[in-house]
């Protein structure tokens, strides 16, 4: 195994490690929460970087056949998905406006 898989699979790791946590983020986010009776706020590891990152890696691996799961980490990063129809929302409903006063 040269340095160049040993680094490409440990940036594939690490970011599935911020995947991971991603979803941990959402589970306390919406178990815990309700039970406390309090409105806090969450936040994402690294906004799209963890999937972006971990698929970026897996296209440029070198062993064959790992640029065939590089949609893995888009699929599975919840910031991804959660940040699209966050920004289609604003885009498409007026009212949908966080931060702001009607």
């Amino acid at each position: 195994m040269s340095t160049e898989e040993w680094v490409l699979d440990s940036v594939i790791g690490f970011n599935a490690l911020l995947i991971l946590g991603n979803w941990g983020v959402l589970h306390a986010r919406f178990s815990a929460a309700p039970r406390n009776g309090r409105n806090s706020h969450y936040s994402f590891a690294p906004p799209f970087l963890a999937g972006v990152a971990a698929s970026c890696a897996m296209l440029i691996h070198p062993r064959p056949g790992v640029y065939r799961f590089c949609w893995v980490p888009l699929a599975l990063d919840p910031s991804i998905g959660f940040s699209l129809v966050y920004a289609a929302l604003r885009k498409t409903v007026p009212w949908f406006r966080l931060g702001r006063k009607r």
